[in-house]
């Protein structure tokens, strides 16, 4: 699957929800640098400042309807993650910044198998 057919896969409802305020700010990158000779923020007296930003983390949850569920490892879902990053619905996938889980959920038929993705601001 292809970057462009995960964006188009994510635009109908039934197969992705993912929290709207996250689509709405496109997060910027995780890996905050201050310009050249400009430091981020002035630190406070009696605190020297390091430069680095506190990074935000996120929650991502797949949630896998599936006639015949498999291991929750079995469903490639680090390549899924990897694209959300290119699509810059996620700043990264680092330990640091994700922390997710896997469901996989038993349907009775192939009509309703479908996979959801929920992404959370911790």
């Amino acid at each position: 699957m292809t970057p462009d057919e995960l964006r188009t896969m994510l635009n109908k409802p039934a197969v992705a929800r993912v929290n709207p305020a996250l689509i709405a700010a496109r997060l910027p990158s995780a890996n905050t640098q201050s310009t050249e000779g400009k430091p981020l923020d002035g630190a406070a007296p009696g605190e020297s400042s390091s430069g680095n930003s506190v990074a935000r983390r996120f929650e991502i949850v797949f949630t896998i309807y599936a006639v015949r569920p498999c291991d929750w490892d079995g469903y490639h879902i680090k390549e899924i993650q990897d694209w959300l990053v290119e699509l810059d619905l996620l700043p990264g996938d680092s330990w640091e910044i994700l922390r997710g889980q896997v469901i996989p959920e038993k349907v009775h038929t192939k009509k309703e198998e479908r996979t959801v993705i929920e992404i959370w601001e911790l």
